[in-house]
């Protein structure tokens, strides 16, 4: 059984609130934010940096780019949105993804969206305005690949005679340093189990956490009786009323939670899924935490399976 509480979100418009007070603290220098590109060994979802993800919201475009543009006269252009080229071949695959127009627009939240093919020439109008680059993402040390917004900025400053790169990667450091009400939900997301969710999913099968056990969504937190996944809310709290009835208001007895240790959890997870250890304990999951994406990730397992068939 895999727990479901409810998934907090940050709406579009707090992404563009914060995309316009990083254009406000940058004045007139013009960035760069990198998603970072998909690296095809890995067998784990894959995940944008973070700083791309604070200010665009955005999950699922590896090698994606936000071109912040502070001094630019057209105010939907300050910040754009730089997407990689559609690919039909792969995309067979992993999902078709949505071509440029509003219907992207409105599932972005952007103003303006355009090919990561477009970057050199919006970069080199930039700077032809400003003369002026920050680094946003960052640094390395010496020993370490440049950053490669830094080795984009260094490219074009040596084409645009007598532009400036500086360090700015103390921006979103600071930005992200202070939590909205939006974001500080999102991180309560974990809750703690209840004795009264255990109480109603007893007759479902073995559990294998404990009344005020801190959980996530697409934990693992017990076995079905049934040979199928069962998606719960393992948080769930009593309804609080004026009324009181006796009957119901009684000391709750709960069978015992099963106990995994390593090894046996190793050998009972499934392809799917994952087992994570932490100092203070060992836990389950599944390899995608979000319902939906685990169901958009088996369907097109399926329908991969039936076309190689």
């Amino acid at each position: 059984m895999t727990n479901a509480a409810a998934t907090p979100s940050i709406p579009h418009a707090e992404f563009r609130e914060r995309r316009e007070r990083l254009l406000a603290e940058l004045g007139g220098w013009t960035g760069l934010v990198l998603a970072g590109e998909a690296d095809p060994s890995l067998h784990h979802p894959w995940k944008p940096h973070a700083h791309f993800e604070y200010l665009t919201g955005i999950t699922d475009e590896p090698g994606a780019m936000l071109l912040l543009d502070p001094s630019n006269p057209v105010p939907s252009k300050r910040a754009t949105l730089l997407l990689k080229p559609l690919n039909p071949e792969v995309e067979k695959w992993d999902g078709f993804r949505h071509e440029l127009g509003s219907g992207l627009r409105a599932k972005t939240g952007f103003d303006t969206v355009l090919r990561t093919g477009m970057l050199g020439r919006l970069l080199l109008e930039a700077t032809r305005r400003s003369r002026s680059l920050a680094c946003l993402m960052p640094l390395s040390a010496y020993s370490s690949p440049v950053s490669a917004d830094l080795a984009i900025m260094r490219a074009q400053a040596e084409r645009v005679p007598g532009t400036q790169v500086a360090d700015r990667s103390d921006l979103l450091m600071r930005m992200r340093a202070a939590k909205s009400q939006a974001e500080i939900a999102c991180i309560r997301e974990a809750g703690r189990v209840t004795a009264y969710a255990i109480e109603g999913l007893a007759d479902r099968g073995v559990m294998c956490v404990r009344p005020g056990d801190q959980v996530y969504a697409g934990q693992i937190v017990g076995e079905h009786n049934r040979d199928n996944d069962l998606v719960i809310n393992i948080t769930r709290m009593k309804p609080l009323t004026n009324f009181r009835e006796t009957s119901k208001d009684q000391t709750v007895v709960l069978r015992g939670a099963r106990d995994y240790s390593l090894e046996a959890a190793l050998e009972y997870i499934e392809s799917d899924e994952l087992v994570e250890i932490t100092p203070n304990s060992i836990r389950m999951r599944k390899r995608i935490l979000d319902e939906s994406a685990r169901k958009r990730a088996e369907r097109a397992e399926r329908d991969r399976t039936a076309a190689v068939s």
